[in-house]
């Protein structure tokens, strides 16, 4: 009787360091199981950061060279006002090729053309710049939308 006594007690004893053996080996895998997870979770981020990174820096970039073809549109512009404005100054023949003279004294008819020269030039410039204004605000508006 004692002997089935002793290897009852052995018995529970295995099965108690088994089980002690089994709880801790779970508890690892519930460790290194969270740990993963964490570790995924954690390239996710960082990948998603990189993209928002990437994505922020081509934008900045497509502003920076709208804002370069923006500068050099009105450099153009400029230029082509101050030469408007200074071809103002003579009166154009209605033929073509359109020939921009001054006379040498004015009588009615030639200050009557200079003033229509004057305005034809200037409703010209204004449409111009109003062209180019539609044409830049439309490509900043195509930028600016995310």
């Amino acid at each position: 009787m004692f002997g089935n006594i002793m290897t009852t007690l052995k018995q529970f004893q295995v099965t108690q360091v088994q089980s002690s053996s089994s709880n801790k080996e779970q508890r690892r895998r519930e460790i290194a199981h969270k740990l993963e997870r964490e570790e995924q979770e954690e390239r996710l981020g960082a990948a998603n950061q990189k993209r928002e990174l990437i994505l922020n820096k081509q934008q900045m970039e497509t502003q920076v060279l709208c804002f370069e073809e923006k500068i050099e549109v009105e450099k153009m512009n400029s230029a082509w006002d101050s030469h408007t404005d200074r071809l103002s100054d003579f009166i154009q023949t209605k033929s073509k090729p359109r020939v921009f003279y001054l006379p040498k004294r004015h009588n009615k008819t030639t200050q009557h053309l200079l003033t229509a020269t004057k305005s034809k030039l200037n409703a010209q410039k204004l449409a111009r710049r109003r062209k180019f204004d539609d044409i830049i605000d439309t490509k900043f508006s195509i930028i600016s939308k995310p």
